[in-house]
């Protein structure tokens, strides 16, 4: 058994650490709007559910390096509205483009070549290529660290509604075996159940990015 400090670790280090450990993380595709009517994507990886009463979910949002908020945040602040999306085999590739870093006023639904459906309970659209979409109302926002790279948002949201494709639907409720979910595994590597792979990028995904 090896001991150590996560003192003694550098914030990359520290990073490969927890991915290693905490697996697999389902990919959470985050959908918002700002409230000049801009929509945003962000896939997060740092997600949980939190509890069924109220029914409530989490996930955290770095800052940039720079130390602004990344759109995401600054669109739940502001309308305190957001959708959290199922990410599956079928759209990673898609996924994968929205995670890039676009200006705020660049529409990433159009940028990635997903279709955005109105929502019921606020700006954000839901994705019609996932197969579940959770609309949420934000509860709570929790700084965690410095307002720097590194440092992170934890941010709470109530489900208020939800929208799921008939074809994953029976009368026991979501069938999980039909929705191939996406899950990060660790690094590049991401698993959709048997199935795993790589996605290599290091001005997106990489290492580098740290």
């Amino acid at each position: 058994m090896v001991s150590t400090s996560f003192d003694s670790l550098d914030i990359v280090q520290r990073y490969d650490v927890m991915c290693s450990a905490i697996k697999p993380r389902p990919l959470a595709f985050i959908s918002t709007c700002s409230t000049g009517g801009c929509n945003n994507l962000a896939p997060v990886a740092f997600f949980m559910p939190v509890t069924s009463e109220p029914a409530s979910l989490a996930f955290s949002m770095t800052w940039r390096r720079d130390g602004s908020e990344k759109d995401t945040l600054v669109n739940i602040r502001s309308t305190g509205h957001f959708v959290v999306n199922h990410t599956t085999l079928p759209i990673i590739a898609k996924v994968f483009v929205a995670s890039q870093e676009f200006g705020p006023d660049v529409d990433e639904f159009e940028e990635a070549g997903l279709t955005p459906v109105p929502s019921v309970c606020g700006p954000a659209p839901h994705v019609l290529e996932s197969p579940v979409s959770l609309e949420c109302r934000l509860l709570h926002t929790l700084p965690v660290g410095e307002k720097r790279h590194g440092g992170t948002t934890v941010v709470i949201g109530q489900v208020v509604h939800m929208h799921v494709s008939e074809s994953c639907i029976d009368g026991n409720g979501i069938r999980g075996e039909t929705l191939q979910s996406v899950s990060r595994v660790e690094g590049t590597r991401f698993a959709a159940g048997e199935r795993k792979f790589d996605i290599v990028s290091e001005n997106v995904w990489g290492k580098g990015k740290w």
